[in-house]
């Protein structure tokens, strides 16, 4: 019966006070519909400001309180969700991968793709490293290849290049084919530029052999 009492008296409080906040929510906009010389301002309406701040003060101890005591609770509900996702999670490489067909509609789904092992990974990039050093070889043989085949061939040219002129005759260099790479351009264009300079290091060898005879 007292609990019953004590029941029935805060619902009168409460009552009292929703009615207190209805007519102060009238009140202020009662007052926005006035001039603006004859309103109120809103910190009018605070009487007791110091009471205010207490009241303040006191909420937020209180919610400062409650976290403390939620805290531990928080603390073991994280430690016990990071265990699950590392057990659950951590050896995953996809959480969910489908696999759709080319030519029909169907598709295969699965909700775990595990992690290659440690083991497999370290091969791995070790048969990477093997197949980048092959390549490397590879490519520095065919370099050479080129190399020792244009510096044969220099000699043949030079040779062309001397009958032309002693001959006097002015023939065109002969035409690119159509289906010519890059590759062929580019080692012709090297080609040429080395006879360039092999013939201009000669020239500088015979100037300076005809200055030490006249000396």
């Amino acid at each position: 019966m007292r609990l019953k009492l004590a029941e029935e008296k805060k619902d009168g409080v409460r009552q009292r006070i929703d009615d207190l906040r209805g007519a102060f929510c009238a009140l202020v906009e009662k007052n926005k519909t006035k001039d603006d010389s004859l309103q109120v301002a809103d910190d009018d309406f605070n009487i007791d400001p110091e009471y205010f701040e207490i009241l303040s003060e006191k909420n937020n101890h209180r919610i400062e309180e409650t976290k403390k005591e939620v805290a531990y609770g928080i603390e073991v509900a994280t430690v016990k969700l990071n265990k699950l996702k590392d057990k659950f999670y951590s050896v995953l490489h996809f959480e969910k991968f489908t696999v759709k067909a080319l030519r029909t509609h169907s598709y295969v789904t699965t909700f775990r793709v595990p992690k290659m092992s440690e083991f497999l990974t370290s091969n791995l990039e070790s048969f990477k490293a093997l197949l980048g050093a092959e390549n490397g070889a590879r490519d520095s043989m065919d370099f050479e290849e080129d190399d020792v085949m244009q510096n044969m061939g220099d000699g043949e040219e030079e040779r062309k290049a001397t009958d032309l002129a002693k001959r006097g005759t002015h023939l065109a260099q002969p035409e690119r084919k159509a289906n010519q790479t890059e590759a062929e351009r580019k080692r012709e264009e090297r080609k040429i530029e080395r006879e360039r300079r092999k013939k201009e290091i000669e020239n500088l060898e015979k100037q300076k052999t005809n200055k030490a005879n006249q000396d």
